[in-house]
């Protein structure tokens, strides 16, 4: 795989090597056929070799390199994802120790084809025209209920300018309005298009909620969050992405998430969970991977300090009802043990039983409320 790019990264300790991005065919059908065969000849053998402990030439490792860089701005539809299998190859590739690179650009580009997918099924619910300017990392929570809302929020009074730290001109939503204002469930992030693309930014003049704080932190239980970002600033999880928020004493946070990898591992009775610990999918050794996740579910258990639990839309593997959108909190939870596990790679993996505490609330499976899910569905109308 020869890269005409020059938008090279130099990875030290690998005899100092640039390695350009690798140019992949702009026709559909080379490219499908281009990357069935990097996933199968590339990433499935270098995994092999891994497991079956023999070496591999750093030709090669650069070669997975450049490919991934590639990836980076090729335009991955749905049917191309189905066809080559590449969200597998990404997983694969976080299981293999040669470089830290490969886990990194693997996980970026799992994170912006999930990102792009809840893009596409926001705007199929909303029955708006496709705009190639959106950029949503979706993911769910708000404890506030949003003002009555139509699905086409009108806008309060002459829209201001809003200047970002480094000189970029927002503009910044009234106080009043129903999605992004003062009582919205968007409240405290802003709309940048200064990219080309539609983001998310947190308003400078809002104090998030500190996210590293055991127990409630002061969270009603049924809080309802449009997508992790939010449940970030209300102080629910602290992670934009990851499902396990890391802390000293243990986990303060677990998401369960929907479509994700973890839905054939995980089993949801609501008061009962069971909960795969990061990289249960992927792994080939015979012992469960360390991660920084896993090891604080491992703390929980011997410190017996309570984890905080939400549930994200979509998230199956059990009978405990999800939110119909966005993620909502579900109260507190102790991690009682973990059991050893087999994945269809044949690596062992570690799965822990969480308890819901007592003396607390019932699970709210009221939220969200109608009018939070019309004001979910409001969320890509500009203000």
């Amino acid at each position: 795989m020869a890269g005409a790019d020059k938008d090279g990264l130099h990875f030290d300790g690998y005899e100092d090597a640039e390695v350009s991005a690798f140019v992949w065919p702009d026709d559909p059908i080379a490219l499908e056929k281009e990357l069935t065969i990097f996933r199968k000849m590339r990433i499935q053998v270098a995994a092999l070799r891994t497991r079956n402990k023999q070496p591999i030439e750093p030709s090669f490792l650069n070669e997975i390199t450049a490919g991934l860089l590639g990836l980076k701005i090729v335009n991955m539809t749905p049917d191309l994802l189905k066809k080559t299998l590449m969200v597998r190859g990404m997983e694969l590739i976080q299981s293999l120790p040669a470089r830290a690179e490969h886990k990194d650009l693997a996980q970026y580009l799992l994170q912006k084809w999930n990102s792009e997918a809840e893009e596409r099924a926001l705007l199929a619910a909303t029955n708006t025209p496709s705009d190639p300017d959106l950029d949503l990392d979706l993911d769910p929570d708000d404890s506030s209920p949003g003002t009555t809302t139509p699905l086409s929020p009108a806008r309060s009074g002459p829209r201001k300018p809003y200047k970002r730290t480094h000189g970029l001109v927002l503009r910044k939503p009234p106080p009043t309005h129903p999605i992004y204002g003062h009582n919205g469930i968007m409240h405290g992030l802003l709309v940048d298009k200064s990219s080309g693309r539609r983001a998310y930014i947190t308003d400078p003049s809002y104090t998030p909620r500190f996210c590293k704080i055991y127990g409630h932190n002061g969270l009603r239980i049924g809080a309802w969050f449009p997508m992790q970002r939010v449940a970030a600033l209300r102080g629910a999880h602290g992670p934009l992405m990851a499902g396990i928020d890391i802390g000293p004493s243990g986990a303060y946070s677990v998401v369960v998430k929907g479509g994700s990898v973890y839905e054939d591992f995980d089993r949801d009775l609501g008061d009962v969970l069971w909960y795969s610990g990061s990289g249960s999918h992927v792994n080939l050794g015979s012992v469960p991977r360390e991660t920084g996740g896993t090891n604080a579910l491992r703390r929980s258990v011997e410190t017996g300090q309570a984890v905080r639990v939400l549930r994200a839309s979509g998230a199956t593997g059990g009978v405990a009802p999800k939110p119909v959108c966005g993620m909502r909190y579900d109260g507190l939870y102790r991690v009682e043990g973990s059991t050893i596990k087999t994945n269809h790679l044949g690596g062992a993996y570690e799965q822990f039983k969480l308890v819901r505490s007592e003396n607390q609330d019932p699970i709210d499976y009221t939220r969200p409320t109608v009018q939070e899910q019309r004001d979910y569905e409001a969320l890509y109308y500009d203000y």
